[in-house]
């Protein structure tokens, strides 16, 4: 299994809405993967990704048959 981690600073949004989380790209560099995507808030040590609280309840997960990227659209505020 392989773990990995990306991690981005909100900077702002609007007076109606703050910046939000859209959706997420994976790359899957095998074919016949299964995936599984879960995001975290206000970590509190940016070198350790699981340092913050969970934004989803279930982390989001999936099979791919073949290599290549796809989106996981979500809105998370």
């Amino acid at each position: 299994m392989l773990t990995a981690a990306n991690v981005f600073e909100a900077k702002s949004g609007s007076a109606k809405r703050s910046e939000y989380l859209e959706a997420v790209s994976v790359g899957i560099a095998d074919a016949d993967t299964n995936y599984s995507v879960q995001i975290y808030t206000g970590l509190k040590d940016v070198s350790n990704p699981y340092s913050g609280t969970k934004a989803l309840s279930q982390p989001v997960t999936g099979f791919k048959a073949y290599k290549g990227f796809i989106q996981l659209n979500c809105q998370i505020e």
